[in-house]
């Protein structure tokens, strides 16, 4: 169980990701329970006709994960790969569960109300055998209406589970418009003091860079500001919910088409907005090419606004490329620094908050 002071960052799998993971000061990891979510990419050779294209490609993932976070709780979502199956039929959470108890791993497997019966049953399984227990993951259509409560007791007697071993999250998804109070939320969550952990995640980072122009950009961080705000009111409710975002990536997922042209941008996260440094497409003829971002770093550093090299590996990066510019880094390697400043830079904005678990 974890507090309100805890993070749940939301991580699609990818190398950048997990090298942003595995580089985290030991303080920053203790504050976190990592959300990771699989993405179909990384299993584009698959069909019917080779299942095990999934058992090895899961089998990659799950030493990924150990060797970026360890034998340390986390949770993980298979939903993006959903529709693929296993040998034998296996659902993509039944062969993650399996690879997880052969290495050792302490993952919690996320269930939803629209789960299937192969995947309540993947969690159910794992859950029982690993005694981790699991976690639901709610979206908002989830929310609105009427029979929450039956409905997520229905999912927990599929999944032989108790709130008292189960992580509750609700996903805002994209924000918007201010979502309602914590107060109200926390009406609508069935026995709400007694489930393991509750997580409110959401996002607000556009879907791409597209629709801002070549320079710098302030692009306010919605979820942080919102959370933030609610937890500095003192009304007494019965739950403070911990904070999850979607870190520099939109909340909505799509797979980058293949050979896309990267443009050599940074995202930056500050205290309520994220700075973005446009550039333009490493690839335009007679363009500055890969050499915008050790430029970006130039002036990065010299802000006022730099966390400093000594903050994060992320920013020990950052100022590495403005002092050795022919090192112009690649789209991968300035994703896996933005995101290991991002995840550093919550961690420490959330354990400033005061925050008072009395009334929580």
């Amino acid at each position: 169980m974890f507090t309100s002071r805890h993070y749940v960052p939301v991580l699609r799998w990818k190398r950048g990701e997990q090298r942003a993971l595995r580089n985290l000061a030991p303080t920053v990891r203790a504050s976190i329970t990592p959300l990771l979510e699989p993405t179909p990419r990384q299993f584009e050779e698959w069909d019917p006709d080779h299942p095990e294209i999934l058992d090895q490609g899961l089998a990659k993932a799950g030493q990924a994960i150990l060797e970026s976070w360890g034998s340390v709780p986390c949770f993980l979502d298979t939903h993006l790969i959903g529709s693929m199956r296993g040998s034998g039929g296996a659902h993509p959470t039944a062969v993650a569960g399996t690879v997880a108890s052969a290495r050792g791993l302490k993952v919690i497997h996320v269930a939803r109300l629209g789960s299937s019966r192969r995947h309540r049953a993947a969690v159910r399984r794992h859950h029982l055998e690993g005694g981790i227990g699991c976690a639901v993951r709610l979206v908002p259509s989830d929310f609105t209406g009427d029979g929450l409560e039956q409905s997520l007791r229905g999912l927990l007697d599929d999944l032989q589970a108790q709130p008292s071993n189960t992580d509750l999250m609700l996903d805002l998804q994209l924000l918007g418009e201010e979502p309602m109070s914590f107060a109200r939320i926390i009406t609508r969550i069935p026995e709400a003091q007694r489930w393991r952990s509750f997580t409110i995640l959401g996002g607000s980072f556009p879907k791409d860079l597209t629709g801002l122009k070549i320079g710098n950009h302030l692009v306010p961080r919605l979820e942080w500001r919102w959370w933030s705000s609610q937890t500095a009111i003192r009304t007494r409710i019965a739950r403070r919910p911990a904070f999850g975002d979607y870190t520099t990536q939109h909340a909505i997922f799509t797979e980058p088409p293949k050979r896309a042209s990267v443009s050599a941008s940074v995202r930056y996260t500050l205290a309520e907005h994220w700075l973005v440094m446009r550039g333009e497409s490493v690839l335009k003829p007679d363009g500055p090419g890969y050499k915008q971002w050790p430029a970006h770093a130039q002036l990065l550093c010299k802000r006022n606004d730099f966390a400093g090299r000594d903050f994060s590996v992320g920013d020990a990066y950052i100022h590495e490329r403005s002092r050795q510019p022919e090192k112009t880094g690649s789209a991968e390697t300035w994703l896996c620094a933005g995101v290991n400043h991002h995840l550093t830079y919550v961690t420490s904005q959330i354990a400033s908050l005061r925050v008072d678990e009395a009334v929580a």
